[in-house]
């Protein structure tokens, strides 16, 4: 059981991108989509709902990074 539940974490995380640059925003999933449009020829897979911040909103003038949840089976 722990295999198969370490496996499966493992093919989760595959799927997962870390981007540091987006500046913060209601809409995240719109402004990624935005970005692969504007910056990447490959079409944005991102799942629904598969997009956000990690970590505590704080003053620091900095975004805070997004995680943004990819599918894989198309």
């Amino acid at each position: 059981m722990t295999i198969h539940r370490t496996l499966n974490d493992i093919s989760k995380r595959k799927r997962n991108v870390v981007i540091t640059i987006l500046p913060e925003t209601a809409d995240n999933e719109t402004l990624f989509a935005k970005f692969c449009e504007e910056t990447s020829p490959v079409k944005s897979s991102a799942v629904s709902g598969g997009c956000r911040r990690l970590g505590k909103k704080s003053n620091d003038p900095r975004p805070r990074r997004l995680i943004v949840q990819f599918d894989l089976t198309n």
